[in-house]
């Protein structure tokens, strides 16, 4: 009984294949004091405010899976978690203020940021928080005294691709970290200007988006330009684009809050929901929570970590207590409240939390990732004697209603009991969670206080086998919640042999 009071209190780490699942789009939006980070789990799911960032402009993610936004005067860093840091760049040396309007993240942990009024580049270089700001170079304009749109990138090579339309016109420039510029004359299909930012199509060129035009534009690094789709029906003009990885798919937003899918080819255009409030910028991402995980004593977590694009990508996994706060797993670089990293073009590493001498550590993990990352994990315990126990659990980015079968009866062929062990994870990162379960047995009928739960701390987590109403009945259990919530279930045979089980996301 020992083995299985340890295996509930461990009960999974998930398979979690996110790169075919259902990606999460992260939208900045609303009136300029008010501008809010949300999370959609899809276009027109549900919803999950991030953090408050007034006057946000542009948003990107770094390396360390946080969001970075540029609000004009400042650059702030927001964590998954929704904490958030602000801090005001060194003024530029243009003829007026710095006006922060693009920004993109390189491999390296740098963030490179562009300003539409002094046009310039920078990039901040971490370290301690933002501990080096550098101007890199400025790049020519029609008319210095003039804003334009501007749009930045980073792309293989590390150089930073600049985009403006400055004196009504597109200019394209390449610059090296060392601060070289290279116009890149453009070519191809007229676009006289744009206002969104400039994006990888993962097959190494770029998309923008005018809305002067109402279209969507190519370009590649060469500056041919090519129309993806034209005369697209909108209110008010495009403010933002972004890409489904899986698909090629891209999704752009108007003025009036619509959101318009457009097939990789251009040929299709559809709504396929409405965002309140006006998006300024909006990213895909890959992004979940572990529901329950454990490392330490006889139990051992490993981390499966894929890239499948063609670019190289970043990753963040931080880990919770039941109470929310973050808490320690021992990892080959030693004990760590997150684990983070970079992958290489269609890279993978597989990474070990395990110490048999330590005490049991649980939790649950919420992932922040860029969208082409896929995180599965396994979850193994040493039963002793050169036994060992190995499950993999699949889960999604979470939803606020799932049903999980149970079996609280006994194993026929030895007459061992039957357990049903579950755990839950809050997504919400500002909300506590109150989830409800009602227990049915297999005739439908309810089971009367068959699984009470306790709320869930922002970021919380709960595991829990032990359900005196439901021994010796077999049954669903039907629950609902209401923030996201993310489940994970194990059926286990006398307390030794153990199994996942289905739970079913509504």
């Amino acid at each position: 009984m020992k083995q299985f009071r340890h295996l509930c209190v461990v009960l999974s780490l998930v398979v979690l294949p996110l790169a075919g699942d259902p990606l999460s789009y992260v939208a900045l939006a609303g009136p300029p004091s008010t501008v809010t980070l949300t999370r959609y789990t899809s276009l027109g799911g549900s919803a999950t405010m991030i953090a408050s960032v007034p006057d946000g402009i542009a948003v990107a993610k770094d390396t360390f899976g946080n969001y970075m936004v540029v609000t004009g005067s400042a650059l702030v860093q927001v964590m998954p978690t929704g904490a958030v840091t602000s801090k005001a760049l060194a003024p530029a040396s243009g003829p007026s203020p710095s006006n922060w309007v693009a920004i993109a993240s390189d491999s390296l942990g740098n963030v490179i940021v562009a300003d539409n009024h002094a046009h310039e580049v920078w990039r901040i270089t971490p370290g301690s928080l933002f501990s080096l700001e550098k101007e890199v170079a400025s790049y020519p304009v029609f008319s210095p005294s003039q804003s334009e749109d501007a749009a930045v990138a980073v792309d293989p090579s590390g150089n930073y691709l600049v985009l403006e339309d400055n004196g009504g016109s597109l200019h394209l420039y390449s610059i090296t970290p060392a601060g070289t510029v290279t116009p890149i004359a453009l070519s191809g299909a007229t676009a006289t200007s744009f206002n969104t930012s400039l994006i990888p199509d993962g097959a190494g060129n770029y998309v923008f988006a005018s809305s002067v035009a109402n279209a969507l534009f190519r370009v590649t690094p060469a500056g041919v330009v090519t129309q993806i789709a034209g005369h697209i029906t909108v209110t008010g003009g495009l403010t933002s684009v972004t890409q489904n990885p899986d698909t090629g798919d891209f999704y752009v937003t108007d003025v009036a809050d619509d959101v318009l899918q457009i097939s990789a080819d251009g040929s299709s255009i559809s709504q396929v929901a409405n965002v309140p409030g006006l998006v300024r910028d909006m990213i895909a991402e890959t992004y979940g929570d572990l529901p329950h995980l454990a490392a330490g004593d006889v139990w051992t977590t490993g981390f499966y970590i894929l890239n499948t694009g063609d670019r190289s990508a970043s990753y963040w996994i931080g880990f919770f207590d039941d109470a929310g706060n973050p808490v320690s797993l021992p990892l080959p670089s030693g004990s760590s409240e997150s684990l983070q990293g970079t992958l290489p073009a269609r890279g993978m590493t597989y990474v070990e939390a395990a110490n048999p001498t330590a005490a049991l550590m649980v939790g649950s993990g919420l992932i922040s990732a860029d969208a082409t990352i896929t995180v599965q994990a396994l979850f193994r315990e040493h039963a002793g004697g050169g036994v060992y126990y190995e499950a993999g659990v699949a889960a999604s980015a979470g939803s606020t209603a799932f049903t999980i079968p149970f079996d609280a009866t006994t194993f026929p062929p030895t007459g061992a009991a039957l357990y049903t062990g579950f755990a839950l994870a809050n997504l919400d990162p500002a909300n506590s969670a109150g989830v409800t379960c009602i227990a049915t047995d297999s005739t439908g009928a309810t089971i009367p206080n068959g699984v009470p739960l306790p709320a869930l701390s922002p970021l919380g987590h709960y595991a829990n086998y032990l359900f005196p109403a439901l021994t010796g009945k077999q049954g669903t259990l039907n629950c609902s919640a209401n923030t996201l919530v993310a489940a994970i279930a194990l059926r286990s045979i006398g307390g030794s042999a153990f199994s996942s089980l289905p739970v079913l996301y509504k």
